[in-house]
């Protein structure tokens, strides 16, 4: 997907068991928080057994504290996101390396 400066994209883990938000579902709760999906692709993850999403949104957000909050409220695994939370509490001191593995759906 091609970003604008003013966008990011939010990458959500759906574990088996689980159902992906609708659409409307999202939209509502990213509108709630100040955001706006400009576009969602959702697709099975490598293992087939949940669903990787990539949502463009728009404002970019902030943070990466942010950017943990808006993937929890669209329905991301709650312990990956405690993974990124945990990163992106201490990003200031973060190595550039070890930054690129925030956020990051895992393929097999």
């Amino acid at each position: 997907m091609k970003l604008t400066d003013r966008e990011a994209l939010l990458k959500v883990d759906v574990d088996q068991g689980t159902t992906p938000l609708t659409r409307g579902l999202m939209d509502w709760r990213l509108r709630r928080a100040g955001f706006t999906i400009v576009k969602l692709v959702r697709r099975r993850s490598p293992s087939e057994t949940g669903w990787h999403l990539v949502a463009r949104v728009s404002p970019r957000p902030s943070s990466p504290l942010v950017v943990v909050a808006l993937q929890l409220l669209l329905g991301s695994d709650p312990m990956r996101e405690a993974c990124n939370l945990r990163r992106a509490i201490v990003w200031p001191r973060m190595p550039k390396w070890a930054r690129t593995q925030f956020n990051r759906l895992y393929e097999k």
